[in-house]
């Protein structure tokens, strides 16, 4: 949950190997969020060094949005 740009945020233990290893894989990964406050969630993604991990970054107004967007992929 982000509440401030303040805050400093953290991944599971084993989560940054799990992105580097996908990523040196050569899969595109894309990162989707449905945060009331996406100018947060960007600072956490900056913070945690892994928004360049990403090809896309999309703001879901809603799951429905989010199943959506998975079928038409």
């Amino acid at each position: 949950e982000c509440r401030s740009k303040r805050e400093m945020p953290s991944l599971y233990p084993q989560a940054k190997g799990i992105l580097n290893a996908i990523k040196d894989k050569g899969i595109d990964m894309a990162i989707a969020s449905r945060s009331p406050t996406p100018d947060i969630a960007n600072t956490f993604l900056d913070k945690l060094n892994i928004k360049p991990m990403f090809v896309a970054k999309i703001r879901l107004a809603s799951f429905a949005a989010f199943i959506l967007l998975h079928i038409l992929m």
